[in-house]
């Protein structure tokens, strides 16, 4: 899912530190460049072709054409993000240079050095804290980017996680057919039994098949979802493909960690059975 990232329209990027309670986790991609410095906690980036598992120190890139979904975040798992438009990019980095691509292929996630972790994050506080000072917040981005990009070049070896091409099919069809696949239609589809399909997307990516399909089930269901529409929720977490409401309001729970009363406003119905 293509997402609109709300920038200042003079802006060249943004950053700010994310904390699991904040916001909403969906599989998705946008059209700037992101990097993500992981300070504190666990958790695991899932894409299309393979996985990262994230730790203190952990740097990973996330390019314009890659649809990644964070997942399994750990209660105290804290990172700095900062994304830039593509223009910054392309003046700050050189013709050759791997940020200009939109999908390279390779692992972009590697752990850096605590000395290089503190200077990093003292460098992202410093021009997060000129937001009244745009220019010389752009100008401290373009420096950010490329410093960020050669702490990631010096660090050695990544750990990307490849995923097995089962794996990766059976991730895009859920996508693209959700619950009109059955597990053995599913299976069939990628070449393995059902129960060896399951150990195996389990393994690999963290995710039971169910809660992946419930997680893309909830995807659908925070795109089509418009208070201003006269839907209620539950018509649209059926039309998403919820079997009910408490479905619908335990996955919610789960992976967003509010009720949908306190995220979007509205009563629940008088009974959840």
């Amino acid at each position: 899912m293509r997402e609109r990232l709300h920038l200042q329209p003079k802006a060249d990027g943004q950053i700010w530190l994310y904390r699991p309670s904040e916001f909403e986790r969906r599989s998705h991609r946008h059209e700037e460049l992101e990097a993500n410095l992981v300070v504190r906690g666990t958790a695991r980036y899932l894409m299309a072709s393979r996985r990262y598992d994230l730790k203190p120190g952990s740097l990973v890139w996330l390019f314009p054409d890659q649809e990644h979904l964070l997942i399994d975040e750990s209660p105290d798992f804290t990172t700095w993000i900062a994304v830039w438009r593509r223009r910054l990019v392309r003046h700050a980095a050189p013709a050759e240079c791997t940020l200009r691509q939109r999908a390279p292929a390779g692992d972009f996630c590697r752990g850096i050095a605590r000395p290089e972790i503190g200077r990093a994050v003292q460098l992202l506080q410093e021009i997060e804290q000129q937001e009244h000072d745009l220019p010389r917040r752009n100008a401290g981005l373009a420096y950010l980017l490329m410093s960020l990009w050669s702490l990631f070049e010096a660090a050695g070896e990544g750990s990307a996680k490849p995923l097995h091409a089962s794996v990766e099919a059976a991730i895009e069809l859920v996508r693209r057919e959700g619950e009109d696949i059955s597990l053995s239609a599913l299976a069939g589809r990628v070449g393995l039994s059902a129960s060896r399909l399951s150990r195996l997307f389990k393994q690999q990516t963290g995710l039971t098949l169910v809660h992946f399909r419930q997680r893309i089930a909830l995807e659908r269901f925070l795109r089509m979802y418009d208070p201003r529409d006269g839907k209620t929720l539950l018509s649209s977490a059926l039309a998403a493909g919820f079997g009910s409401y408490a479905q619908f309001h335990r996955v919610y729970k789960r992976v967003l960690r509010c009720s949908p009363r306190v995220h979007v406003g509205e009563p629940l119905p008088v009974s959840l059975d």
